[in-house]
């Protein structure tokens, strides 16, 4: 017999980032070549989402928006708060 099921954790992102690097000129270049981004909350989520998933952290160049250190972007993961397991019956 074979089941299937999800497991789900709750993680938290502290996301510290340079706003004065995130100006109207980045912004619309941004759109131009990335993702429709207006606002910097927008932009918070992104990367929030980014690390969680692995594909970037303090030390990486991020496409769209460069080296993190020189774009004043620092992540700190806290430890997992909760994991949630959930099995799915078909």
């Amino acid at each position: 017999m074979i089941k299937k099921y999800v497991v789900s954790f709750n993680v938290d992102v502290e996301l510290e980032i340079d706003e004065s690097k995130f100006d109207n000129d980045f912004m619309e270049e941004f759109k131009q070549g990335f993702h429709e981004f207006n606002t910097i909350e927008e932009h918070i989520t992104y990367l929030a989402e980014l690390n969680l998933r692995g594909i970037c952290d303090n030390r990486d160049f991020i496409e769209g928006y460069g080296e993190t250190e020189e774009m004043g972007i620092n992540f700190k993961r806290i430890d997992f708060i909760d994991e949630e397991i959930e099995e799915i019956t078909e």
